[in-house]
């Protein structure tokens, strides 16, 4: 088996530092101030089981924290109107929105107040997108696909359209042709985060290489969904996994010994996860190899012994034609030169007298 690991895979830069930031709020926590995260912080179960674990909290609205509590907010950030409903509980915020999403947030404010009007390229309902949108009081348009885009009708304003960090970068390309030929007014930004733009140009390379392909994350990511998409347009046999427990129902019967196994991850999936499925993989193969080898010797070892078998029966099968080619000798033919009776000699007569 060989294994084609992306090098991009894992921690983007935000996820990274907003995980840091909670272990060191966990090592460090306020004094008599429990600590939240303001959803998810991460889309990843075993991650979010672990800080609630060592003591912090999910809260999946507002109205869920506490007074006075510290609150972590994630890479995907939030609305306005969110921050300003913590700031009047007197909470500690740690802000630990992504940069590239900061400035998402910044372009579209901007625009807004200056009258123009928001088309926001990602996937509805998505915690980003949510907090871009908060930026224009909810009143962008979110399309998530060039079919939506044909579709769409748009008025003779004056238009911005942003991406989602972790959006599509081929599909992002095709609105953005579409667009510019349906609004007159139309001012893009290219507000895909190039990590993603890297992973997903990545991954896509190394499907194309692959035999077999895994992408470990989320089912419940926006990005890890995006890198399942697109390594299924270049190899049949992908396989989405949140962990190395997966692996082995993945694989089923195919013999991993000769493939090429292709591997990206999301950008919440860590750095252990990737080393435990590649250890998965490792350990099926090894035990793939050993069943094979045993079986291959098994069948070695029915071939001898059923060779001898033919061998001996061919054995049996020769000394029978020999003996019906022989037949036996009997009666006085059957004496040996020694038991013959020996030859009378000839009398002589004696010679007649003459008369």
């Amino acid at each position: 088996m060989k294994i084609l690991l992306a090098k991009s895979s894992g921690f983007c830069f935000g996820v990274k530092h907003a995980i840091d930031m909670a272990d060191r709020l966990i090592a460090d926590p306020p004094p008599e101030s429990p600590i939240y995260m303001l959803g998810s912080l991460i889309h990843n179960r075993q991650v979010i089981r672990e800080l609630n674990e060592q003591g912090m909290r999910t809260a999946n609205s507002t109205d869920e924290v506490e007074t006075g509590s510290t609150v972590l907010i994630r890479a995907h950030g939030v609305t306005p109107a969110t921050l300003c409903e913590l700031e009047k509980k007197n909470c500690n915020i740690v802000n630990c929105t992504c940069p590239f999403v900061t400035k998402i947030h910044r372009i579209v404010r901007q625009a807004y107040l200056k009258g123009s009007r928001i088309i926001i390229a990602g996937t509805p309902g998505h915690a980003e997108v949510e907090g871009i949108n908060g930026e224009c009081n909810g009143e962008g348009i979110v399309i998530s696909s060039s079919e939506e885009a044909e579709k769409h009708q748009f008025s003779e304003n004056h238009w911005i359209l942003v991406a989602q960090t972790t959006f599509s970068f081929a599909e992002y390309q095709n609105i953005c042709v579409i667009l510019k030929k349906k609004i007159a007014k139309l001012q893009i930004f290219d507000t895909i985060c190039i990590t993603t733009e890297d992973r997903q140009r990545e991954a896509c390379e190394i499907a194309k290489q692959a035999d077999m392909m895994f992408v470990i994350g989320s089912q419940g990511s926006s990005n890890t969904q995006k890198l399942l998409s697109i390594c299924l347009g270049q190899c049949r046999w992908t396989y989405l996994v949140e962990d190395a427990t997966q692996v082995g129902s993945m694989v089923g019967e195919r013999s991993l010994r000769d493939l090429t196994v292709g591997i990206t991850a999301g950008a919440s999936t860590p750095e252990r996860i990737i080393r435990e499925v590649i250890q998965a993989m490792t350990e099926q193969e090894v035990k793939q190899n050993k069943q094979e080898i045993q079986a291959e010797i098994q069948q070695d070892v029915q071939e001898e012994v059923k060779q001898d078998a033919d061998q001996m029966v061919e054995n049996e099968d020769n000394q029978e034609a020999v003996a019906v080619a022989v037949p036996p000798v009997t009666g006085s033919a059957a004496k040996t030169d020694q038991e013959q009776p020996a030859a009378e000699a000839p009398v002589e007569k004696e010679p007649e007298a003459v008369e």
